[in-house]
C-alpha cells in the first residue's frame, strides 16, 4: 500500500505465539512521545480479556478509512491470519476497469458463489467526503446569494449617493474638475466601503473557520490563498456594482444639474 516503514520491521512471524504488531507513527508518538515504541508490549482489552503483543515496527501515518479522518490517529496492524476477512485488493493501470474480469473469474471458479461486492478506491474516497461536499455545496449557494445581495446593496447606496450629489458634481465639473477625477472619487468611495466590509468579513471568516475545520480537506482553515481569493472576489463584485453609478456621475451635465436645483 506504499506505507513507509519508519522504524523496526514489518511482521516477520505471523504465529499467535509471536504476537507481533506494527503501529503507526501517531500511535508511537501518543503513547511514547520521548522514546521508541519498539519492543513495547501492548494489548487490546475486550470484556476483560486481551493478549499481550509486542511492537516490532513503526510505519508512517495513513488515511485508512476516509479522506476526512486524521492521518495521525493511533493505528495498529495485526497479522492477517489472526483477523482475516476475505478481501482482495487489485492494483491496475490508470484507466483500467478490472471489476468485470474479477466477477468473471469468481463465476468460473465456482458458479455457486454469489457475485462479489467489488468497488474502486476512487468511489470509496468520494463517498468518504460526500457529507462535507453536500454541506459545502449548500454553503457555496448561500454565499453566492449573499454576494448578489451585497452587490445590489452597494449599487443602491452608490446610486443614491450620486443622485444626492448631482448638483455638487455639476458644480465641480463646471469649475474644471475632469470627469476622470469625478469617476475616481465615486469609485474610491465604493471600493472603500467594499474594502471595509472585506476586512470585517475576513476577520469573521477567520473565527468561523474553526467551526468548518472538520469539513475541510486539503485546505487549512487559515489558508492564505483562499482568503485572498475571497477578498478579490468581493472587491471585483464591488467594482462591478459601482460601474453604473460611476457612468451616471461622469455623464452629469453641469448646466442641467444647476438649473434643476
Amino acid at each position: 500500500m506504499g506505507i513507509r516503514l519508519v522504524e523496526g520491521s514489518t511482521i516477520t512471524d505471523t504465529s499467535k505465539a509471536a504476537a507481533q504488531v506494527v503501529v503507526n507513527a501517531g500511535f508511537a508518538k501518543k503513547y511514547w512521545p520521548r522514546g521508541s515504541a519498539l519492543g513495547r508490549r501492548i494489548r487490546v482489552v475486550y470484556n476483560g480479556q486481551g493478549d499481550w503483543m509486542t511492537i516490532v515496527g513503526v510505519v508512517g501515518n495513513a488515511l485508512t478509512s476516509g479522506l476526512m479522518d486524521e492521518a495521525s490517529q493511533p493505528m495498529m496492524y495485526l497479522a492477517a491470519i489472526d483477523s482475516y476477512e476475505p478481501a482482495v485488493l487489485v492494483r491496475v493501470a490508470p484507466g483500467a476497469d478490472p471489476i468485470p474480469a474479477i466477477r468473471t473469474v469468481v463465476a468460473q471458479a465456482d458458479p455457486r458463489l454469489p457475485s462479489p461486492n467489488v468497488t474502486n478506491v476512487e468511489s470509496v474516497m468520494q463517498r468518504s467526503i460526500a457529507g462535507p461536499r453536500f454541506t459545502m455545496t449548500l454553503l457555496v449557494i448561500f454565499t453566492g446569494l449573499a454576494l448578489v445581495l451585497a452587490a445590489v446593496g452597494l449599487y443602491g447606496v452608490m446610486a443614491y449617493a450620486v443622485a444626492q450629489q448631482t448638483r455638487e458634481i455639476g458644480i465641480r465639473i463646471a469649475l474644471g474638475a475632469t470627469r476622470s477625477a469625478i469617476a475616481s472619487s465615486v469609485l474610491r468611495r465604493g471600493v472603500l466601503m467594499a474594502a471595509t466590509g472585506a476586512l470585517v468579513g475576513a476577520l469573521g471568516a477567520r473565527w468561523a473557520s474553526k467551526l468548518l475545520e472538520s469539513m475541510l480537506y486539503g485546505v487549512g482553515r487559515t489558508d492564505p490563498l483562499s482568503f485572498a481569493i475571497g477578498v478579490a472576489v468581493l472587491l471585483a463584485t464591488a467594482l462591478a456594482a459601482c460601474l453604473v453609478p460611476v457612468r451616471r456621475a461622469v455623464a452629469v451635465d453641469p448646466l442641467t444639474s444647476i438649473r434643476a436645483d
